[in-house]
This record gives structure tokens, sequence and C-alpha cells, in this order.
């Protein structure tokens, strides 16, 4: 014979699943509306995002920029490119651009070596193991960059990246890639204080 505890535990249960259900329900169906706008919008890039070797969408988003702003020197500037195959620059180089990658991870260094060796030998690729602050960027940059003209920078160093990028004067980039945490949502200015030690 089942306890009338559990009957009510198993009823409570089903209905607090029906609320957490209805919950998320209506949380996707206002993303969507929120998209749907984004992407209606004239200029919007909201909806043009793929991905080939970036983290998310950000292949087909910079796709879609130079679509919009056309080609210049097809040289890119990355740094924190993790081993080389996702990032916000290996789909540009697989597709004819050249360009510099900086990476602090001595075993994505070697890694990006090996693997990516006829592009380096080549001289498409030029790739420096280094760990980025915000008193090198610039040395490391100007020292190793093989155009003047850059048409991509892309700062991916999960952490101190505004500060970083703020200290960069070697180059002026057409188009800038930068990470930032969307939770916050777009009326919330913050940056995180710099911190040496943050890896």
């Amino acid at each position: 014979m089942i306890s009338i505890r559990k009957i009510r535990a198993t009823i409570s249960s089903f209905i607090h699943r029906a609320q957490l259900d209805s919950i998320v329900l209506r949380r996707a169906r206002l993303e969507r509306l929120y998209t749907y706008a984004a992407c209606s919008a004239v200029k919007s890039i909201a909806g043009k995002g793929f991905k080939v070797c970036s983290q998310s969408d950000e292949d087909g988003v910079i796709n879609e920029i130079y679509k919009r702003i056309g080609f210049g020197s097809k040289y890119f500037v990355e740094f924190g490119v993790g081993d080389g195959l996702e990032n916000n620059t290996a789909a540009l180089l697989f597709s004819g651009w050249s360009g510099l990658w900086i990476e602090g991870s001595k075993s994505y260094f070697d890694k990006i070596c090996t693997g990516m060796q006829c592009l380096i030998l080549s001289g498409r690729l030029k790739i420096v193991n280094g760990f980025v602050s915000p008193d090198n960027i610039d040395e490391i940059i100007s020292a190793n960059k093989t155009s003047d003209q850059v048409d991509l920078l892309s700062v991916d160093i999960d952490g101190n990246d505004a500060h970083v990028l703020e200290r960069i004067k070697s180059i002026s980039p057409r188009v800038i890639v930068l990470e930032y945490n969307a939770k916050f949502g777009p009326s919330i200015s913050f940056c995180m204080k710099y911190d040496r030690e943050h890896v």
C-alpha cells in the first residue's frame, strides 16, 4: 500500500517539475524573441554566426564583417590561440590569410609548431611562445609582425584582455575581436582589475 506521504511527495515533485518546465519554456520563447528581434534588425550580424574553427559563432560573424567592409591585407594577429585548432583566426589561415600567433603555453606552442610546420615554413604563420602582459604585448607584436597592415586582431586570454589590449600601440587593426562576458548584459559596464598572477 502506498502512503499518503509518498503520494504527496510524488504530486509535489510533479508540480515542481511542471513549474520548472514552464519557466524553461518561457525563457526559451523569450530568448527566441530576442534573437529574432536582433537578427531582423537591418544591420544585425547576430544571425550570421557559424563555427568552423572558432569556439562559438565567431567564424561566421568575422566572415560577415569582411563581406561588409571588404578585405585589406588579410593579415591577422591573435594571442591566446590554444592548440591552434580552435581559435578566431585558424579558419582565416586555412582560407589564405597569414599572420602572427602568440601562445603562452609551451605544450600548445610545440603542438602548433609540429602540426602546422608547412604553414610556418611557408611564412604564412609566425608563432611566438610567450605569456603576454600589458608591459610586453606591444614589444612582442612589433618584434614579430610581418606586416604593418593588420586586418584583424583577436584577443583571448581569459581575464586581463582589456588591460593588455589598451597597451597595444604598434598596430591599428581594422577589426578587433575581444571576448566579453554576456551574462552581465549591455547595461552593466564592468572590467576585472588587472591581476598579474591570473591564468
